[in-house]
């Protein structure tokens, strides 16, 4: 998955999606980082793989203050260390596809994909700015 994602190609999309689902979270990982890659494609390409990035974290349970936790059957990531394991991948990767828009929390950027998403995004960036809240993966 690793080396496959090093070179964006949107035939591979449905691939990656489905491994967001994966119960292993080096596969699920992979699968993200490989979408983050195509930061640089244009911009209805970038919508797309944002979509499903934000969908497959959301669906996560990685949610705001109010610590929902929705454990969707379809999201392998069930367990809150292997949520924890890949919320700052979630994150980063949609931060580089959105040109550096950062949200620390998946119900925010649901929020901000479903107001943004028929409007005009500025480009994707390699290596966003954004700072994390400190939180570290679970073990």
């Amino acid at each position: 998955m690793a080396a496959l994602g090093t070179r964006p190609d949107a035939k591979r999309l449905s691939l990656y999606e489905k491994y967001l689902k994966d119960s292993r979270v080096k596969v699920a990982k992979s699968a993200i980082l490989a979408m983050g890659a195509f930061f640089g494609e244009k911009e209805a390409v970038r919508k797309k793989v944002a979509g499903m990035l934000v969908r497959a974290y959301d669906g996560t349970g990685m949610g705001g203050e109010d610590g929902r936790q929705r454990n969707d059957p379809k999201s392998a990531l069930n367990q809150p260390g292997d949520r924890m394991a890949v919320r700052h991948d979630f994150q980063y990767q949609l931060a580089r596809l959105t040109g550096g828009v950062h949200f620390s929390t998946s119900d925010l950027w649901a929020a901000w994909f479903r107001n943004n998403q028929k409007s005009k995004w500025r480009d994707g960036v390699d290596r966003p700015d954004v700072k994390f809240d400190g939180l570290e993966g679970g073990r």
